[in-house]
């Protein structure tokens, strides 16, 4: 995961096979997360089922 204080520019980018986790917490209801892997190859834009 990306520390929140990165220590140098590289650590602020996403690198191949990192997990990330994206929660969507509505006003009302239950947090939806969502997490995911990177492929090995990426690139800015792309769909990740």
């Amino acid at each position: 995961m990306i520390d929140p204080t990165p220590a140098s520019q590289d650590d602020v980018y996403a690198h191949p096979y990192e997990e990330f986790r994206i929660e969507l917490r509505p006003t009302a209801g239950a947090v939806l997360t969502i997490e995911r892997q990177l492929s090995g190859v990426y690139s800015i834009i792309m769909v990740l089922n």
